[in-house]
Order: structure tokens, then sequence, then C-alpha cells
């Protein structure tokens, strides 16, 4: 059966990354490690279909995608 909505735990991932601009940020702030979180967030890319962020050397940047779907989640 497919999902119709993403899980919860991608969601909050999401939103965390978002915020922070920084997975290693975000990944603290939810007790995760940097490589579990970095998990959450291509579980919801691939369940979106595209890029949510972009990965700089700086940090994350969110793609048009990404802001459209923070927008809405929020």
């Amino acid at each position: 059966m497919e999902r119709l909505v993403p899980s919860l735990q991608a969601a909050e991932a999401f939103l965390a990354v978002a915020r922070a601009s920084s997975l290693r940020v975000a990944a603290k702030q939810l007790a995760l490690s940097p490589s579990a979180l970095s998990r959450r967030i291509q579980t919801l890319e691939d369940f979106v279909g595209a890029p949510l962020f972009r990965r700089m050397p700086s940090g994350l940047i969110l793609t048009e995608l990404g802001c459209r779907y923070l927008a809405d989640i929020e």
C-alpha cells in the first residue's frame, strides 16, 4: 500500500533542518546523529520526488520546492 502522506518523523526532520539551515544543529536539537537525520530528509525527498535542499559547503539551502513545502506544513 502506498503512503499518501510522509512520515511524521520525516516532516519533523525537514522542519528542524529548514529552520536551522544546518544538519548538525538540527540533529543536535532532535537528539539524532547527523546521518540519521540525513536519512530522514532523504526519505522525505524520495516521497516528494525532488530535492528539498541544495547542499552547499556552508550548509543547506531550501530549494523552491522546499520553500513551498515549508510554507504548506508550517
